[in-house]
């Protein structure tokens, strides 16, 4: 392992000092690459050759190769990225809730979905909202991010999870759940807020059930503007926090509901590729606008999609208003990932192995006529809310969420 660090340390001092350029900056003449690439990993060579001839012991090459190659793609930027499988639709195990980070790096649960696990009642307790896990079996964990909760908790089908629970501030007890299969909703509603409906949306990606079967967040949306409908709400507030984003083939969809038409399509974004200069335009082209004064939710982890989407209602909803904290600022966008192949040779058998590599390739920018020239970027420059708000230092209820009883202020005034 020592030897391992050692010489990634040394491959990845190297490439960074001649490939660190962030997004922030990309925009910038990078150096002209010679056509013979030894000669523009001189120095990469050289490090290579001397710790083959002068370290303690062999070094393994293809362990080299590929860490030098991740280290190239790490060096860029922040979105950039190289996998050993292509990024699957979600098909994982979970106990079935939702979690956000509170100011105090806890983990707290935000949404119990119903019929998975976590929404079973054990020795008279039911998980709610608010409730923070402060122990996984056994083990006192703090949040660094959502994702981060996944893996403290890994494991397929069938783990258990034995969470030690606080609720106000009190641990009330150790409850066991069984991981299933992951099938929870990317959006959800919820219709207790009197003549306002709320719907959470997580992300713009699609899942998977466990037999494969693409489970599509467009209709899982549709299902919860259908509820919206038949209840005869007469506002929305739209939930885009946490959210980091996903397909614009998604983003337009869900859009269509907040952009009014008034031709056969409206553009909302535009796609632009800084090598070729090629622009590529994200339209709402179906007429599904609902009609009614919508509170957008953002915060600082509201990401990509999220703020194009958060953008596109600013710029043609006028009964929208965007509350919360800043986005993040992601305006950029990957391309479809490249697929390279890896040949490996361990006693004299030759193994190819398989790597997707995603780059930013390009800058996104929002459609608004308001903006000069008709549309801005919000790379490292967040979307910041109509109305300001702090959340509150611990997740509440939904009745006592700051954003939300600011939302359902906003829209009352509306009404």
């Amino acid at each position: 392992m020592k030897k391992t660090l050692v010489i990634l340390l040394i491959i990845c001092i190297a490439l960074s000092a001649t490939f660190a350029v962030g997004c922030s900056d990309s925009k910038k003449q990078n150096a002209t690459v010679d056509a013979n690439w030894s000669d523009d990993f001189d120095f990469l060579g050289k490090v290579y050759d001397y710790v083959k001839e002068g370290y303690i012991s062999s070094v393994n090459v293809d362990e080299l190769d590929r860490a030098a190659a991740q280290a190239i793609i790490e060096s860029l930027d922040p979105f950039s990225y190289i996998t050993d499988n292509s990024i699957p639709l979600v098909d994982s195990a979970s106990i079935g809730i939702f979690l956000s980070i509170s100011k105090y790096n806890e983990y707290r649960i935000t949404y119990v979905v119903e019929g998975m696990p976590a929404s079973q009642e054990i020795d008279g307790f039911k998980l709610s909202r608010g409730d923070e896990i402060y122990a996984v079996n056994g083990e006192r964990v703090e949040g660094l991010s959502v994702s981060g909760f996944d893996e403290l908790t890994r494991g397929g089908v069938g783990t258990a999870l034995t969470l030690t629970v606080k609720r106000n501030g009190e641990i009330v007890g150790d409850y066991t759940y069984e991981k299933t299969h992951d099938t929870m909703p990317k959006a959800y509603y919820i219709g207790d807020l009197g003549d306002t409906g709320y719907i959470k949306l997580t992300s713009f990606s699609d899942g998977k059930t466990e037999d494969g079967k693409v489970v599509s967040t467009n209709d899982i949306f549709d299902e919860c503007v259908e509820k919206f409908k038949e209840e005869g709400k007469k506002s929305l507030i739209l939930d885009l926090r946490d959210n980091p984003g996903g397909s614009s083939l998604i983003l337009a969809h869900i859009a269509s509901y907040f952009v009014p038409l008034k031709e056969e399509k409206q553009d909302i974004l535009c796609l632009k590729y800084e090598k070729s200069g090629q622009e590529v335009y994200v339209s709402v082209t179906e007429d599904n606008y609902l009609d009614v004064p919508v509170v957008v939710l953002v915060n600082g982890n509201s990401a990509s999609a999220a703020e194009a989407l958060t953008g596109a209602i600013r710029a043609f909803n006028p009964k929208g208003t965007i509350v919360g904290e800043n986005t993040s600022g992601k305006g950029v966008f990957q391309s479809s990932p490249k697929k390279i192949s890896d040949k490996t040779i361990d006693s004299d058998k030759t193994f190819e192995s398989s790597y997707y590599v995603y780059l930013v390739a390009g800058y996104y920018y929002i459609i608004d006529e308001k903006a000069e020239g008709g549309r801005y970027n919000i790379h490292n420059n967040p979307i910041v809310p109509d109305v300001v708000v702090k959340p509150n230092e611990k997740i509440a209820s939904l009745e006592e969420d700051a954003e939300i009883v600011t939302a359902l202020e906003i829209l009352a005034g509306k009404e």
